[in-house]
């Protein structure tokens, strides 16, 4: 063959058990051939007759034979079996015959074009390979099946018709036809074979008719002219590296009979901007769509379950992606280097989030992580810089190393009690990062797991973590204290209070005495501050309990509506319940030495803590909802407000909680200008959905109280 492959590709394609060919360009230039002169002979049923003009016939009723090169190792060269050797000129095949033989052509350059009748069934494997001068051919219409690398490397070839008696097109069969610029596939043809059109580099069109099944791996490896291809919705599977390195397809239609895409079946497919994959897909192999820089959205069905390792690695064009409810896994760097995408949501669905699986996604400002996540892999978010703001789920239970790391732009993270461990580097250099709440169940905090987090301002440690690794808290330099619980046991070298070439000025340690952290503060020379053994209090009317330091008293005071009725919450929201929250040190009122648990009892999930501050702005405590309370850390005591999602009863116009004929006269006073419904009623009134209430809602309502409609349909 003419044609090398990329060293790149050379690895995979040797990975892949890919086949040599049987026949290459050094085999062609050193083949013996025969001298043009009238000879003639046999070839299994059939007999053969070459003229002084170099044409060949072959005639007879049955089979051709199949023939082969051989290496002469005394001449160093190669050698065809076929007895007409390679210098024939032009090839007629009789009505008759009904196969061409293995290899029976094979390297004869200057043949131009073949006719092949339709009494011939089959075409053997490498019959026309390397038939540089081939400019047409015609294949007959009892031809099943094109043998592997029947017409590979016949660059003259400028378009071929493949008959619909043919089922099967081989392995390589029109492999570096580099001329061909057309072709039409028969609409019996199940299978497209390996590699059967690799580096068709001036195809520009083919159509895939609805009877194929399946396209083997690499069926169009290479095809640079295509530029639009549809999948029908018979075939069910796209093998590897199927379309790779069709650079100028822009478009691809994915029929819904596709259960699986396979291994870099797009892979380097730069000019594709947009791709739909159907709800019958269930995997998108690794690779799948690596380095389609132009694709800008991706739309996946609904019953993929998989995404790749690297399916959608470098895609810097691609700003959007939704990924459905069905997914379970996101592979390894499934998403590196996305540069355009500005937002993910993690459905709950999705068990673990993969190594580097959105790394350098430097544009992506939020991540909304499922519910269901129980590990977030290594430097799954690595480098994102535009990251803002995360949500990790308490159903995690492990970050992984460098999970965050350069997410300089995050600003806050809270950790939850599911969290066990912290990797190493975890949050190394997010320096825009200023607070930290660790969960109560985190055993251990990584080496290097916060290092040079240099805004970081407050780090709340829970009572479970025994360790803390070296230099996790490293070149903090807006760190000035820390509380650590008595749980920690060893804390490793220059862990805390460091920066770089010195220590922080003024670092202090509250711990508890005898404790590791009154080893290291005594051992580094920082200040330590002895704090007693926390203890919780409850008040027993509202059932509302805080863990803080022992010799306090806990003062509830429950608030209602008309002494609250300044307080502002969002249109979403209602307030359920308010208090004022104070802790009391010989009868007078104290603020907690650093961070407290709070637990306040709550039937509704979804629901919020506030704390009023004395501008009477709302602070979202961002409770966890955890076996009926809402749980929260403060470092302030004040008014607490507790909010629930507002409901309402559909039809309700006058608040009456019920659906009748005064709903719709309210809805029509409304609508006259007569009375004013408030939000929560225009909520309600709205039945048809349209964001107007008018007298459409009201005939509506009629209807439903007459009983002639049995419920609101709203539109879409």
């Amino acid at each position: 063959m003419k044609k090398s492959l990329a060293l790149l590709l050379a690895v995979i394609i040797m990975a892949t058990t890919f086949t040599a060919l049987p026949f290459t360009a050094s085999a062609a230039e050193n083949l013996e051939t025969s001298e043009v002169g009238a000879s003639s002979g046999t070839t299994g049923d059939c007999t053969w007759s070459l003229d002084d003009e170099g044409t060949l016939t072959v005639s007879g009723n049955g089979e051709m034979d199949n023939y082969s090169y051989e290496y002469d190792s005394k001449n160093n060269s190669f050698y065809t079996t076929a007895p007409w050797g390679t210098n024939i000129k032009s090839v007629v095949i009789e009505k008759g015959v009904t196969s061409i033989g293995d290899d029976a052509f094979l390297g004869c350059t200057g043949l131009t074009s073949v006719t092949i009748p339709d009494s011939v069934t089959s075409i053997g494997e490498s019959a026309f390979e390397d038939c540089t001068g081939l400019t047409s051919v015609t294949i007959g219409n009892s031809v099943k099946s094109i043998g592997e690398y029947a017409f590979c490397d016949c660059t003259g070839l400028t378009s071929v018709t493949i008959p619909d008696s043919v089922t099967s097109i081989g392995e390589h069969a029109f492999s570096y036809c580099t001329g061909l610029t057309s072709v039409t596939i028969g609409n019996s043809v199940k299978s497209i074979g390996n590699s059967a059109f690799w580096d068709c580099t001036g195809l520009t069109s083919v159509t895939i008719p609805d009877s194929v099944t399946s396209i083997g791996k690499f069926a169009f490896y290479g095809c640079t002219g295509l530029t639009s291809v549809t999948i029908p919705d018979s075939v069910t599977s796209i093998g590897e590296y199927a379309f790779c390195d069709c650079t100028g397809l822009t478009s691809v239609t994915i029929g819904n009979s596709v259960k699986s895409i396979g291994e870099y079946a797009f892979w380097d497919c730069t000019g594709l901007t947009s791709v739909t994959i159907p709800d019958s897909v269930t995997s998108i192999g690794d690779g799948a769509f690596y380095g389609c820089t132009g694709l800008t959205s991706v739309t996946i069905g609904n019953s993929v379950k998989s995404i790749g390792d690297g399916a959608f690695e470098d895609c810097t064009g691609l700003t959007s992606v939704t990924i459905p409810d069905s997914v379970t896994s996101i592979g390894n760097s499934a998403f590196w280097d996305c540069t355009g995408l500005t937002s993910v949501t993690i459905p709950d669905s999705v068990t673990s989030i993969g190594e580097h699986a959105f790394s350098y996604c430097t544009g992506l400002t939020s991540a909304t992580i499922g519910n269901s996540v129980k590990s977030i892999g290594n430097r799954a978010f690595y480098y994102c810089t535009g990251l803002t703001s995360v949500t990790i789920p308490d159903s995690v239970t492990s970050i992984g190393n460098y999970a965050f790391s350069y997410c300089t732009g995050l600003t806050s993270v809270t950790i939850p009690d599911s969290v066990t461990s912290i990797g190493e580097s975890a949050f190394e250099d997010c320096t825009g990062l200023t607070s930290v709440t660790i969960g109560n169940s985190v055993n251990s905090i990584g080496k290097y797991a916060f290092y040079g987090c240099t805004g970081l301002t407050s780090v709340t440690i829970g009572n479970s973590v025994t360790s803390i690794g070296d230099r996790a808290f490293y070149k903090c330099t807006g760190l000035t204290s820390v509380t650590i619980p008595d749980s920690v046991t060893s804390i490793g070298e220059k862990a805390l209070g460091y920066s770089e070439y010195k220590k922080v000025d003024n670092f202090t340690i509250y711990g508890v005495k005898g404790s590791a952290a009154e080893k290291y503060a005594n051992y580094n020379g920082f200040k330590f501050v002895e704090k007693e053994n926390n203890q919780t209090y409850k008040d027993e009317e509202t059932n509302i309990s805080v863990t803080a330091d022992e010799g306090l008293t806990l003062q509830v005071v429950e608030k209602n509506e008309t002494e609250t009725g300044d307080i502002v919450i969002s249109k979403e929201e209602a307030v359920h319940s308010v208090y004022d929250i104070s802790l009391l040190k010989d009868g007078a009122e104290v603020q907690p030495d650093g961070n407290v648990t709070v637990k306040i009892p709550c039937d509704v999930e979804g629901s919020k803590v506030y704390r009023v501050e004395y501008d009477k702005s709302l602070t979202d405590m961002n409770a966890v909802y955890e076996n009926g309370y809402l749980v929260f850390t403060t470092e302030h005591f004040s008014l607490y407000v507790v909010s629930v999602p507002k409901t309402y009863l559909t039809g309700d116009a006058n608040g009456d909680n019920t659906v009748d004929i005064l709903d719709a006269a309210a809805i029509q006073k409304h609508a006259s200008g007569i009375s004013e419904l408030n939000s929560e009623q225009l909520a309600a009134a709205d039945v048809n959905g349209d964001g107007n209430v008018d007298v459409l809602d009201a005939a509506e309502i009629q209807k439903f109280a007459a009983g002639k409609i049995t419920e609101f349909k709203k539109k879409a």
